[in-house]
């Protein structure tokens, strides 16, 4: 978790496998930039506003502003949880 709020311009990266070990990394591609606002305990009433298909609990729901697709996808690493990306921009 990020260790001051609000966290700006965080990058989404997107990826298709859920990665469950901290060493996990894969091909992913980077979609948006989002502030985070804050954090609280996810809730169960939460599952449809977080596209879930079930509730569990012990994890965290994040509460994003700001949002910014990027216009164009670019190729970098997946990993879990926050991580500096290097971007090469032609």
């Amino acid at each position: 978790m990020p260790t001051e709020l609000p966290l700006k311009d965080l990058l989404i990266v997107e990826n298709q496998n859920f990665l469950l070990k901290d060493t996990d990394e894969e091909k992913g591609i980077a979609v948006a930039l989002v502030d985070v606002d804050s954090i609280h305990t996810w809730r169960n009433d939460e599952v449809k506003p977080a596209c879930a298909s079930a509730w569990s609990e012990g994890y965290f729901a994040w509460v994003l502003s700001n949002v910014r697709p990027l216009k164009r996808q670019l190729k970098v690493s997946a990993k879990r949880k926050i991580y500096k990306v290097a971007l090469d921009f032609p």
